[in-house]
């Protein structure tokens, strides 16, 4: 069994007595008989508690130790199925937990970044379990993640709040709180021309083959909106869209060689670089390093720590402000599933000097 796996187990044990009030006062399990009960050891169980102190469950009290909260058991718990430690994920997380605990909601949160590896799947899947069979009376679910996710058609039953696009259809009675990715792409463009870049170049990949070939998927792709958006601005001022723009297919190899070949030739070289997010544009921009040269304007999405300089790498972003994500995914899951309706956060701009 993952460690992560027992950590659930103990988790899960501790929740449910929490909530079914079998623990009165403030008297909780001491974590070595705890651990002795199901086997595991003290270290576990000590991380079982971490993540109901940081869930609101419970608190710590100087002289006293771990504590049930004082007031939880007046407020309701709000699940949420999304990356809560992926940078800008963890921006609106951490946005998201103070807002409900303001409102007298607890956040029971399944953090999905990473469910790819093969050794968090089991511990992952449990937790959505939990949230499925558990108290939840609301729930936020990460749309670009949720159709890799297990036991999908349980959370839909929840009734869930989408955050972000989806790559699979979206329930029609389900609403969401959705990035205008169509306005990025038009911020994304206007500021490379105000900059005076003739030869902007966009990177939207890579992007699942079949997606393209796909007209009413593809209609909606949150890439495909990005594109629209700065080819649309692009046209306002006399170019051709066709020839500032990658749309690559899932293989980073091939990828890496064709953006060696454009920078390595001074003649293809973009005097401008827009990336869909930070973390491509770092990439794109250490190919570009290798090949000897640097764009004059370079510009990301989602503030990361890459664009804030604080991963040796600084350069302007197109921001999606975590505060009004998640303002606008509490104000939509505390409503009736018939009062809802799709809100979408608009983008800012953050310009920041590099040398």
């Amino acid at each position: 069994m993952e460690k992560g796996e027992k950590r659930e187990r103990v988790l899960e044990y501790l929740r449910q007595g929490i909530l079914s009030g079998k623990w009165t006062g403030t008297v909780l399990p001491a974590e070595v008989a705890l651990a002795r009960q199901f086997g595991y050891s003290r270290e576990t169980v000590r991380k079982a508690y971490a993540k109901l102190v940081d869930e609101g469950f419970l608190e710590r009290k100087k002289h006293r130790g771990t504590v049930l909260c004082g007031s939880y058991q007046e407020k309701h718990v709000i699940g949420a199925v999304m990356r809560c430690s992926d940078h800008f994920y963890e921006d609106i997380f951490r946005e998201l937990k103070n807002l409900a605990l303001a409102s007298g909601y607890l956040i029971q949160a399944v953090d999905t970044h990473g469910y790819e590896v093969p050794r968090l799947r089991k511990p992952i899947r449990r937790q959505i379990s939990g949230i499925i069979h558990g108290p939840v009376t609301n729930l936020i679910l990460d749309g670009s993640e949720c159709h890799i996710l297990p036991l999908f058609q349980g959370l839909l039953r929840k009734q869930p709040v989408f955050f972000d696009y989806m790559d699979r259809e979206k329930p029609n009675c389900l609403t969401g709180v959705m990035i205008d990715y169509y306005a990025v792409g038009r911020m994304g463009a206007e500021y490379l021309l105000k900059k005076g870049c003739r030869k902007p170049l966009l990177f939207v990949g890579p992007l699942i083959f079949k997606y393209r070939y796909w007209p009413e998927k593809f209609a909606i792709h949150k890439d495909k909106l990005l594109l629209d958006g700065f080819a649309d601005v692009l046209r306002a001022a006399g170019m051709d869209p066709l020839h500032h723009f990658i749309l690559p297919d899932r293989n980073w190899k091939e990828i890496d060689r064709q953006l060696f070949e454009i920078f390595s030739s001074p003649e293809c070289r973009p005097d401008g670089i827009f990336a869909c997010q930070d973390v491509k544009l770092v990439r794109l921009l250490k190919i570009a390093g290798e090949c000897g040269y640097s764009p004059k304007c370079k510009l990301g999405v989602l503030n990361t720590p890459w664009s804030r300089g604080e991963a040796g790498i600084k350069f302007s972003t197109i921001e999606i402000p975590p505060e009004k994500c998640a303002a606008a995914l509490m104000q939509q899951v505390l409503l009736p599933l018939e009062q809802r309706e799709n809100i979408y956060i608009q983008p800012r701009l953050i310009e920041r000097k590099t040398k």
